[in-house]
């Protein structure tokens, strides 16, 4: 459904922007388990 190079391109940083908050959230999330766990 891309018509312009520039949509996809746009495409490509929606989704990289996702994975990379997603792999944000992802460690963040075991740093806080590992560190609870470490307390615990």
């Amino acid at each position: 459904m891309t018509r312009r190079t520039g949509a996809r391109w746009r495409e490509a940083e929606v989704k990289a922007v996702f994975v990379a908050y997603a792999l944000v959230i992802t460690v963040g999330l075991v740093l806080l388990l590992l560190a609870g766990a470490r307390h615990a």
